[in-house]
């Protein structure tokens, strides 16, 4: 069954913890032979607390998007405004968590912060990371126009490098335009 998904704009210190808990779950889940086992299994939580924190604590924060089913956090995209002069704005995560998936909840927090990023800066690129093996993930972006630009190692938070691949919108109106 289909949840009732509440898509909102992430804020504070509560939405940070919940967003870091949530990113962990969704790295163990997926991420599982990228990232290295003593870091999926160790410090994660931790780690990204902090990190969520310190986004939060910026001034403009980067817009991030939550959604809930209920009072559960269901997933979250966030991205960078201009962060890259020829690339343009990052969207450096779309997390959905598993028992959330393949509900489409994906589809709308791309075109939730595809929408925030229209609001501030509508004429610049849009790209995002992936890794090569996150086959799910790469079909979502090519269902919303994202077109493939590159192959490259990235090197993840626990200083692991993995295949990854740099998914291009021309502009953030573009994604998911045609579907």
């Amino acid at each position: 069954m289909a949840e009732d998904f509440v898509i909102r704009d992430a804020t504070g210190i509560a939405d940070a913890d919940a967003i870091a808990l949530a990113h962990a779950e969704s790295w163990r889940a997926t991420y599982r032979g990228i990232l290295s086992d003593a870091y999926l299994d160790g410090p994660i939580e931790d780690e990204r607390r902090r990190l969520w924190r310190a986004r939060f604590a910026e001034v403009p924060a980067p817009p991030t998007v939550a959604a809930w089913a209920d009072d559960a956090l269901a997933g979250f995209a966030c991205a960078f405004i201009r962060e890259d002069p020829h690339w343009g704005s990052r969207i450096d995560n779309l997390h959905v968590l598993p028992k959330f998936k393949r509900q489409g909840l994906a589809t709308r927090l791309m075109r939730t912060i595809a929408s925030r990023l229209v609001d501030t800066a509508p004429d610049v690129p849009v790209y995002l990371w992936v890794y090569d093996v996150n086959a799910p993930a790469r079909a979502t972006y090519e269902s919303l126009g994202g077109m493939l630009a590159e192959r490259a190692p990235r090197t993840g938070a626990d200083g692991t490098a993995a295949p990854a691949l740099r998914y291009t919108w021309p502009t953030p109106a573009a994604i998911g335009a045609g579907g």
